[in-house]
């Protein structure tokens, strides 16, 4: 899985993109170990709220119907489709909104990067309209505000002028409104006090989002054949960027403290990999054309 995060708007607590970090890149990629010494357990199992949400966001569902109906009219490169049920069960895989790709020979293409733009563009604008439908207001708040919201009939008549939304989304989001309340002054002192209550209970910002590639482990195959699909996933409170799916699970935890050691021989092909991806990279961005 290769992944990056977005989210320039929150700056009073964590985020996906690690407080004012300005790229935030995974590149995660599990050996054959991983897969059968991962525990499985049901996300309901998990008690303790924050770690649950880091796995799989409360809006991750419900932001990716979103997603779907938002870019319906949007069309896609050649040779990519929206992942539908037949290509993945619902449980199989990263939660979010899915994009089957050619291969991974279609990352270098002009047309994926146009696909990024695309995606971004249409979630922005997403976004937006929603949060007008939910505010009045798309304009960004300053650190340690949040807007307040519109009654939940005032919400109920202006998702029903998104002609875009699908009924499904749309009862969704309205139940997200009889969920959702307004920060009190007194509250926003606490959490400003406590950052582990502000990334328990203080929305995020603004777009919150992990892009990345991903590819089902395929026993067996070749890499070339492996299928390869893009996933969006979609933050309200989560802290966590990116929880990549490994073992058939749809995301993990990675244990940073009583784990499994990084063996010698294991670090130095990681740190290999690293200066020869930078070498690459300095190669192609400082290259002047004749």
């Amino acid at each position: 899985m290769i992944g990056t995060n977005y989210d320039p708007s929150t700056t009073d607590r964590d985020n996906g993109q690690w407080w004012d970090k300005r790229m935030h890149w995974h590149l995660n990629c599990w050996p054959a170990t991983a897969y059968r010494d991962a525990s499985m357990v049901s996300l309901g199992d998990v008690d303790d709220v924050n770690r649950r949400r880091a796995l799989v966001d409360p809006i991750a569902h419900l932001a990716a119907r979103i997603m779907r109906d938002a870019i319906r009219t949007q069309p896609l490169p050649i040779g990519c489709r929206l992942a539908g049920d037949a290509d993945l069960d619902s449980d199989d895989g990263p939660v979010g909104f899915k994009i089957a790709l050619p291969g991974w020979d279609f990352l270098p293409d002009a047309a994926c990067a146009r696909l990024l733009v695309d995606l971004h563009d249409v979630a922005a604008s997403a976004y937006a309209q929603l949060r007008r439908c939910f505010t009045g207001s798309a304009a960004a708040s300053p650190p340690w505000t949040r807007p307040e919201l519109l009654p939940p009939d005032r919400v109920a008549a202006n998702l029903d002028e998104l002609t875009w939304l699908s009924e499904p989304a749309r009862q969704g989001l309205l139940r997200l409104r009889s969920l959702l309340r307004d920060v009190t002054r007194r509250e926003m002192d606490l959490m400003r006090a406590d950052m582990d209550l502000a990334n328990r209970c203080l929305t995020l910002a603004g777009l919150d989002y992990h892009l990345g590639f991903w590819s089902p482990p395929q026993p067996g195959s070749s890499r070339g054949r492996a299928p390869v699909y893009l996933v969006m996933q979609f933050k309200l409170l989560s802290a966590i960027g990116s929880s990549p799916a490994i073992g058939g699970g749809v995301a993990s935890i990675l244990d940073r403290f009583s784990g499994p050691i990084m063996s010698a021989q294991q670090i130095r092909l990681r740190r290999q990999f690293q200066d020869r991806f930078l070498a690459l990279l300095d190669c192609r961005t400082t290259k002047v054309p004749a």
